[in-house]
């Protein structure tokens, strides 16, 4: 099923909402009840099912203080991302997102061995498409494509060249074409590149919390204005989003 083509946002003269503070800032009742819930004892307790991902306790509690993010949470975090695209009435670009799992295994086993990701899906017919990436089980970043602008970009908080992924992934849309429609798929007027303004933490464990502040500014079309002061709120942001199974709009 292929989502419905419209205009990226940015690109619109009229603005009907106002756009989303840049930076999250917790109320009082939001961090009593972070605290409670990240308190709770029994660390293999769910707290939310949501998109096919069991999300318990102890996933969590990665975003709680100063530990690395789990796949659970990148993963169920980028589905969010689709699925606000899907529920914002044409107002976003649309988005699709492949698990962590993904960019190892077309690295790794080729295009065979992921050709069924897709199925049922036009992947063509997207905007964005987010590529989470695990470096090594110490380093997390996103390639994100651009389909609509024709870009297929890293966004890496430390930095790193990631030009194996980026010109995979350039091969994989052409094998992708021609698998599901038989026909190529032209990359060769595509920017590739690793994105340089990109903001840089400062520590070794927040990679993930930048990775999934990437993919969230990116696909509602903002600046990406966070920075490594902003973590810890962030943090905060990403657990109340997951608990309840949606990202905040700028209302709440």
């Amino acid at each position: 099923m292929s989502p419905k083509k419209v205009p990226f946002p940015r690109k619109t003269a009229k603005k009907e909402k106002p756009e989303m503070p840049s930076i999250f800032q917790p109320s009082e009742q939001q961090i009593i009840f972070i605290e409670t819930l990240c308190s709770r004892k029994d660390e293999e307790q769910i707290i939310i099912t949501k998109l096919r991902y069991n999300i318990k306790v102890k996933d969590i509690k990665t975003l709680y203080g100063n530990a690395w993010l789990n796949d659970e949470i990148i993963n169920l975090y980028m589905q969010l991302i689709s699925e606000r695209s899907r529920s914002q009435d044409q107002q976003l670009p649309s988005v699709y997102s492949f698990s962590t799992f993904f960019p190892d295994r077309l690295l790794n086993s080729g295009y065979n061995s992921v050709r069924r990701y897709t199925k049922g899906t036009n992947l063509l017919g997207y905007d964005i498409i987010l590529v989470p990436k695990n470096d090594g089980n110490n380093h997390w970043w996103v390639a994100i494509i651009n389909l609509r602008e024709k870009t297929i970009k890293s966004y890496d908080s430390i930095d790193n060249g990631n030009d194996e992924l980026l010109h995979a992934l350039a091969n994989y849309l052409d094998q992708e074409s021609k698998d599901k429609f038989k026909v190529p798929y032209d990359t060769s007027q595509f920017v590739i590149e690793n994105v340089k303004d990109m903001p840089k933490q400062g520590n070794y464990y927040d990679c993930g919390v930048f990775t999934c502040m990437a993919a969230e500014y990116v696909t509602r079309c903002q600046p990406l204005t966070f920075q490594q002061k902003d973590m810890p709120n962030l943090r905060y942001k990403m657990i109340l989003e997951i608990a309840n199974g949606k990202l905040l709009q700028e209302t709440e």
